[in-house]
C-alpha cells in the first residue's frame, strides 16, 4: 500500500466548509464570473443577430419580387407561388417573435434564446415544406432566406456558448439562491409565529384568570340574600303564571260544552238564516276567539236564544245546553275575576323583580363571562394555528436545507455548509 501511495500519490479527501451567512456572497461570486463572460460575449452576438434580421428583409423582398426563369407547368407555378408566400410569411413571423434584449443578464439571455429557438424551429418546420416547391422555380432567390435562418440558428447557439458549459452550475446557483431565500423567509416566519405563540399564551393565562374571577363573582352573587330574594320572587312569578294558564284552561273547559251551539249560531248568522244584533254578534266572535274576554251578559243572551228554540235542538239536547249555560252564567264571573286578579299580581310581581338590581348584575356578569370565554376560544384557536404553522415552517426549512446542500454539491462537491 505504501509503495502504491508513493507511485500514484495519496488521494487527498479535502472538504471545504462555509458558514450559511457567507453562502450568498460566494454564490454571487460564482454567478458573477459567468456573467462577466456572458457580458463580454453577448453584445457582439446581439449585433450580429440584429444585422441578420435586417438582411432577412432584403432576402424576403428578393424572393417576393422574383420572376420565374424558364418554362414551368402552370400547376407547378401555382404551387410554387403559394409556397413562396408561405415562406415569406413564416420568416416574417419569426422576425416579429425576436426582440433582442437590452441587457446581457444571464437569465435574460437564456429566456431570449429559448423563445427565439421556439420561433426558429416553428419557422423551419413550416418553411422547409414550402421550400421543396419554391426551389423548383425560385432556387437562387430562396437560398438567401435558408441561409439567413441557418445563420440565425448558429448565432443563437453561439450566444449561449458561455452559458451552456456552465448550465448545471448556473441552475444550481439559482436553485441555491431560491433555497436560501426560502430558508430566510421560513426562519423569519418562525420567529414571528414564536412571538405570536408567546403573546397568545400570555393572553390565555390572563383571560383564564379573568374568567375565574368572574365565575367567583357570580358564585358570590348567587350566595347572597338579595339573590335568594330574587329567586323567591321569580318562583312566585312562575307560580302565578302557571295559575293564569290553569284559569284560562278552566274557562275554556267551562265553555267547551256549548261550543257546538256557538259554532252553529255563527254559521246561521253568517249564512243569513238567523241574524244576530251587533252586540251579540261581536260577543260571539270574541267568545270563539278568546273566551276569557267574554261576559256573563253575553251568555245570558245566548241562553235566551236557546230557550227560543230557534236552533231547533232536540228536547234532550235543548235541556242539556240550558243546563250547561246555566252553570256558565253562575260561575263565569268568578273565573274572570280570578284571572284579572292573577294578571294584576303578575304585573305587580314583575315590577318588584324589575327593581331588584342583582338580576341585572347577574345578567351583565354572565354576558361578560361569555365574552371572555369567546375571546379565550379565539386565542386558543389562534395559538393552535401558530403552533401548526411553526411545524410547517420548520419542515419547510429542513426541506430547503436538503435542496440547498444538493445544489451546492453540484457547484462544488467538497463544499459543506455550516451554521444550518
Amino acid at each position: 500500500m505504501n509503495l502504491i501511495n508513493k507511485i500514484f500519490g495519496k488521494r487527498q479527501d479535502t472538504t471545504s466548509e462555509m458558514d450559511f451567512e457567507k453562502l450568498q456572497p460566494w454564490l454571487d461570486g460564482i454567478y458573477g464570473k459567468v456573467q462577466t463572460k456572458v457580458s463580454a460575449h453577448a453584445p457582439s452576438v446581439y449585433s450580429e443577430i440584429g444585422n441578420l434580421l435586417d438582411e432577412m428583409d432584403e432576402s424576403i423582398e428578393l424572393l417576393k419580387e422574383a420572376k420565374p426563369e424558364g418554362t414551368f407547368h402552370l400547376k407547378l407555378l401555382k404551387i410554387a407561388n403559394s409556397s413562396r408566400d408561405n415562406m415569406v410569411k413564416q420568416v416574417k413571423i419569426l422576425k416579429e417573435s425576436i426582440t433582442i434584449p437590452e441587457t446581457t443578464d444571464i437569465q435574460k439571455v437564456i429566456l431570449f434564446h429559448e423563445k427565439a429557438m421556439l420561433g426558429l424551429n416553428a419557422c423551419l418546420e413550416n418553411m422547409l415544406k414550402s421550400h421543396q416547391y419554391v426551389k423548383l422555380v425560385f432556387i437562387e432567390e430562396s437560398k438567401p432566406i435558408i441561409a439567413n435562418v441557418t445563420t440565425l440558428r448558429r448565432l443563437l447557439d453561439s450566444l449561449v456558448e458561455p452559458i451552456a458549459s456552465k448550465k448545471n452550475v448556473i441552475d444550481a446557483v439559482e436553485e441555491s439562491k431560491n433555497a436560501i431565500q426560502a430558508i430566510d423567509d421560513a426562519t423569519s416566519g418562525i420567529e414571528i409565529e414564536i412571538n405570536s405563540v408567546a403573546q397568545r399564551k400570555d393572553d390565555i393565562v390572563s383571560l383564564k384568570s379573568k374568567i375565574q374571577e368572574k365565575q367567583n363573582a357570580i358564585s358570590l352573587l348567587k350566595d347572597s340574600d338579595a339573590w335568594k330574594q330574587y329567586l323567591d320572587s321569580k318562583d312566585e312569578l312562575d307560580r302565578l303564571e302557571w295559575d293564569v294558564k290553569k284559569t284560562v284552561a278552566d274557562i275554556k273547559s267551562l265553555i267547551a260544552p256549548i261550543n257546538s251551539v256557538l259554532n252553529r249560531l255563527k254559521k246561521l248568522n253568517d249564512a243569513g238564516k238567523y241574524t244576530l244584533n251587533s252586540k251579540i254578534g261581536q260577543g260571539l266572535d270574541t267568545c270563539l276567539v278568546d273566551s276569557k274576554l267574554s261576559s256573563t251578559e253575553f251568555f245570558e243572551d245566548i241562553k235566551k236564544i236557546i230557550e227560543s228554540g230557534i236552533l231547533g235542538l232536540k228536547p234532550e239536547r235543548h235541556n242539556k245546553m240550558l243546563k250547561h249555560i246555566g252553570v256558565i252564567i253562575s260561575s263565569f264571573d268568578a273565573y274572570k275575576k280570578r284571572y284579572s286578579e292573577l294578571m294584576s299580581e303578575i304585573e305587580t310581581k314583575k315590577d318588584v323583580i324589575s327593581t331588584i338590581d342583582i338580576h341585572r348584575e347577574e345578567t351583565d356578569a354572565i354576558r361578560e363571562l361569555e365574552s371572555l370565554q369567546d375571546r379565550l376560544n379565539v386565542f386558543e384557536q389562534e395559538l393552535a394555528v401558530s403552533e401548526k404553522q411553526i411545524s410547517t415552517l420548520e419542515n419547510n426549512v429542513e426541506m430547503n436545507k436538503r435542496e440547498l446542500e444538493q445544489s451546492v454539491s453540484i457547484i462544488d462537491d467538497r463544499m459543506k455548509i455550516s451554521g444550518l
